[in-house]
């Protein structure tokens, strides 16, 4: 018994198997160029460390405090370090930043200038002090954490109770503290003031100092992303910077008045701002070609279609190659992003791989018509992605509507009286009597 007479070579339903195999065998490049954006992607970032390692890397601006010895009277020595963490922080900081270039990689690097005023109250350590002993107010250092010193480009501007001081370092192992000698008077209440500048690259982070803390950023860069425990009280951002500024109540502190021996640990959470560059272009390409499919199945189906309409049938390598182009396209923008702006790469790719295809389907139908309809719907599924890749919040929504609107499109064609009497065949069953 035959139900079908015709050959199953011959039908639509074997024509859509190959094309379904032929976009299956796309995986093949297509993940291969998902591992060369992978791939450079590495080699930037190990640039990018390079650099940072040669100018700076983040930066965190940890602690400041006041470390006093108390002297015996009789032999003058030192038999207690009280370390006193401040009251009150004022701490401005203005940070100039550009990009730093290495072959065709770059990373955002800064030089910040801080100025820092803090009052320190030492009455309560007059209570601590022995029978014999004294503060060595003379003999008192300023010390300033941060993650290494060596990003420091200078010192400056020190003052004591409005008193200016001549700068001088002690010396210190340790890689993030610097120690200034900073003699202090005989009263309960002290006011220190410093300026210095710092050089970093990508974030400049900070930590609650002593109890109340006042903190003001401001940046010649657009592009700030704030992060940590603490995020700004009030902030402006535009084209030409951004400002920010954080109040910490007293009540956030850990921390106490004071440190005997040994010094205070700011175990306060960190928080700041990194100097983000908008325009990763590894993640953009390797976020775009994750819809290249979108991309193949609609080109497949006008080609398809274009195929019923004159009444031929293509090579199945037909379809391959014009799939292998739309692929290609990624690969082709990857190299040109790495020397050009994101959206002229992508224009230039795409207006590239359209008119390739196009040619081609005209060379192969003769049919001006088809070869403008693919350049139309290509063109529209470019502009389309393009704009998902510019949306954050809304880009999975967007492709998810994207590929629902495709599968419409293809029910809408496919139920057509013409089409769907050739896709749905009514043949009587016939049986033996």
């Amino acid at each position: 018994m035959e139900l079908f007479k015709e050959d199953f070579t011959k039908t639509y339903a074997f024509r859509i198997c190959i094309i379904l195999l032929v976009s299956l065998v796309l995986l093949l490049p297509q993940k291969s160029i998902q591992n060369i954006i992978e791939e450079r992607s590495e080699t930037h970032d190990e640039t990018v460390n390079k650099i940072q390692d040669s100018y700076g890397g983040n930066q965190s601006f940890n602690n400041i405090y006041v470390s006093i010895p108390a002297k015996d009277t009789l032999m003058n020595q030192v038999r207690r370090v009280f370390h006193v963490v401040p009251q009150m922080t004022e701490l401005q900081v203005n940070s100039e930043v550009e990009q730093r270039y290495y072959g065709m990689y770059k990373t955002p690097i800064y030089v910040s200038d801080l100025h820092i005023n803090s009052s320190i109250n030492i009455e309560s350590l007059r209570n601590q002090i022995e029978d014999y002993h004294y503060l060595a107010y003379k003999e008192a250092e300023l010390v300033v954490e941060i993650n290494d010193k060596n990003a420091i480009n200078q010192l400056s501007d020190l003052s004591i109770n409005e008193h200016e001081k001549v700068i001088e370092i002690n010396p210190s192992d340790s890689k993030s503290c610097v120690k200034i000698k900073s003699p202090l008077e005989d009263l309960n209440k002290q006011q220190i003031a410093i300026s210095l500048q710092l050089r970093g690259s990508e974030m400049m982070s900070f930590r609650h100092i002593g109890k109340t803390m006042n903190l003001e950023v401001t940046s010649n860069w657009p592009h700030p992303g704030f992060t940590g425990d603490n995020l700004p009280s009030d902030r402006n951002i535009n084209d030409s910077g951004f400002s920010a500024r954080w109040s910490l109540p007293e009540f956030n502190s850990s921390t106490k008045d004071y440190y005997i021996n040994e010094p205070p640990i700011n175990d306060n959470g960190a928080f700041g701002v990194s100097f983000i560059d908008p325009v990763d272009i590894y993640l953009l390409t390797n976020r775009s070609i994750k819809y290249a499919y979108l991309l193949i199945i609609l080109s497949f189906m006008i080609i398809y279609l274009s195929e019923y309409r004159l009444k031929l049938q293509l090579n199945p390598f037909v379809y391959f190659l014009i799939g292998l182009a739309i692929i290609m396209f990624y690969s082709f923008l990857l190299s040109l992003t790495e020397h050009i702006q994101f959206g002229y790469a992508y224009v230039i790719g795409g207006f590239i791989t359209i008119f390739a295809i196009a040619m081609y389907i005209y060379r192969l139908l003769k049919s001006i018509h088809f070869s403008a309809f693919i350049v139309m719907m290509l063109g529209m599924g470019y502009t389309y992605i393009y704009f998902i890749l510019q949306m954050e919040s809304y880009s999975l929504l967007a492709g998810n509507l994207g590929v629902f609107f495709i599968l419409l499109l293809i029910m809408i064609i496919t139920s057509s009286k013409a089409i769907s009497s050739r896709i749905v065949q009514q043949k009587p069953l016939h049986t033996d009597n």
